[in-house]
């Protein structure tokens, strides 16, 4: 019996990889590694060090799978520094996304064509910090950025999809920001990218100020609907109606008078 469920497991395995490489798919996802907190001394002759401090305020990863049959979304959050990941999956389709350490988040997605018009498969990681900017310094963030997004050779026009990296730093005043796109749609070819980012945050002020740090990434594709739509009566048909009702309604007149 052992012995039977293993050939069974493994049938449906066989058969479940063979469906996966025969149907049409796309892939999209982002991610941002490497990340790199530092500080730069604006004024280093005052001999006073320029400093910052970093708080933890939150985090979230996101994954999702859609059809018009089927809706679901893992969504994991965390307000304490950690790690946080969510996972969704459906038959072949999966969404999954996960945040590490300062910066280090992923996400990315898979979808075939057979889960049916309008279907999507969508991941997406945050986070957010808030840091202390000591007088006359400058934070700066550095790291990689990456978005890709991808399909099989047999997926001619039936996706759209698109992978999204972005940093930025704002307080109530400034703002500095990144961001690198992916993405294509229908017949469009796959597209991926990777980069390095540098961003600053300049406190020329002799008190300390504050900033907000977040890291966004997100990718997700789509079946685009195929359906072909109905077609629009010309007038000619309009008319040929018209004339067939007319007939129909001279027809019973007839057959009603004959029967009385």
């Amino acid at each position: 019996m052992k012995i039977l469920r293993l050939a069974v497991t493994g049938a449906l395995l066989v058969m479940t990889a063979l469906h996966a490489a025969a149907t049409p798919s796309a892939t999209a996802g982002a991610s941002l590694t490497n990340i790199a907190v530092g500080v730069i001394d604006l004024t280093p002759s005052d001999g006073v060090a320029a400093w910052y401090q970093s708080r933890f305020i939150s985090a979230n990863a996101r994954g999702g799978i859609y059809s018009d049959t089927f809706n679901k979304t893992s969504w994991k959050s965390i307000n304490q520094p950690g790690e946080v990941a969510a996972t969704m999956s459906y038959g072949a389709n999966n969404a999954s996304a996960q945040v590490g350490l300062l910066g280090e988040v992923v996400a990315q997605s898979k979808l075939y064509s057979d889960l049916g018009p309008r279907a999507e498969a969508f991941a997406s990681a945050a986070q957010w910090y808030t840091f202390t900017v000591g007088a006359h310094s400058m934070l700066t963030v550095s790291g990689q950025a990456s978005t890709w997004v991808g399909k099989s050779a047999d997926a001619g026009e039936l996706f759209t999809a698109f992978g999204k990296a972005s940093v930025e730093l704002a307080d109530d005043h400034l703002w500095s920001g990144y961001q690198l796109d992916s993405g294509f749609k229908g017949a469009a070819p796959a597209d991926s990218r990777s980069e390095s980012f540098w961003l600053s945050y300049a406190n020329v002020s002799d008190a300390a100020m504050t900033v907000n740090l977040r890291f966004d990434i997100r990718g997700g594709s789509t079946v685009i609907d195929t359906t072909p739509p109905l077609p629009v009566p010309e007038p000619e048909s309009y008319a040929m109606l018209a004339a067939g009702l007319l007939l129909l309604g001279a027809v019973a007149r007839r057959r009603k008078a004959g029967q009385s």
